[in-house]
């Protein structure tokens, strides 16, 4: 059973988007408690840290809601401390492991379709864009060329798949896992989605790369989520928190679990509604 005393040393909460603080594949609060809960902890002076599937530039569609993060981690493979707006680290997938990637996804998994999400050389910070690339795609797609990413300035930083089941898209995240030991891993996201980055990309190991930037303790945080991408982020944080719908997986490795992150701050805060 969780201590109240863990929860006072909590000064940071993490926040899944999808599935956790809102409604899979949109901007609506997945429970209609959650807005007032996150102004509360904000105003309460502790921060608040978003671990998202989603590019970057969604920071900004949060600010337009009135949800100003702290830092943001983005699982396609970037970090941001957003007082500077400038990304502390990346991980891309380099040309040659994409261009065998693509070679085994063509001869391998001829139902998965894809998509690239790629980030400006320079990895200015608010940017991701996907591209459609696989029915799209002439029959001898050459990864070399100087546009492959559109323009060649351009670095490859998640392939999102979309496959006809879920079995076929764990089936696919098994393969890519073992065949590219060391450095890709696959995992599914979302219903018939896969994620395939570079090895380092889990949401723990972000977590941990940008405590140890900001000089904070794994005691003084707390993470919330939902799916089994979110497993890395709730072990790497002092408490982790799984939604009560959410894997299986997840809820096993959670200290405890809750209806909403409104019910989450509650507990953190020391709150009743």
């Amino acid at each position: 059973m969780m201590k109240m005393s863990e929860a006072d040393r909590v000064e940071v909460i993490v926040l899944d988007l999808d599935g956790t603080l809102f409604a899979n594949g949109t901007c609506e609060y997945k429970s209609p408690e959650n807005e007032d809960a996150v102004k509360r902890w904000k105003k309460s002076g502790k921060q608040l840290w978003i671990a998202t599937g989603r590019g970057a530039d969604t920071f900004f569609k949060l600010q337009s809601m009135g949800i100003y993060a702290d830092a943001m981690i983005c699982s396609c493979g970037a970090g941001y401390i957003v007082d500077d707006q400038k990304v502390k680290y990346t991980y891309e997938i380099t040309d040659d492991i994409s261009k065998r990637l693509f070679d085994y996804l063509k001869k391998n998994c001829p139902d998965l379709d894809y998509f690239l999400d790629v980030s400006p050389s320079d990895h200015h910070y608010g940017y991701s864009g996907g591209y459609h690339m696989k029915r799209h795609m002439k029959s001898e797609f050459d990864l070399c060329e100087p546009n492959r990413y559109l323009d060649g300035n351009h670095k490859l930083l998640r392939l999102f798949c979309v496959g006809p089941d879920n079995a076929y898209v764990d089936h696919v995240a098994e393969m890519i896992n073992h065949d590219f030991s060391g450095e890709l891993h696959g995992f599914r996201t979302d219903q018939n989605c896969i994620d395939i980055l570079n090895v380092n990309c889990s949401k723990g190991h972000q977590l941990k790369n940008l405590m140890q930037i900001t000089g904070r303790k794994k005691e003084e945080f707390a993470a919330v989520g939902d799916e089994a991408a979110d497993v890395t982020l709730i072990m790497e944080a002092g408490i982790g928190i799984a939604m009560e719908d959410g894997s299986e997986k997840l809820i096993k490795k959670a200290d405890m679990t809750v209806k909403s992150v409104a019910d989450a701050i509650d507990f953190l805060l020391k709150e009743k509604r």
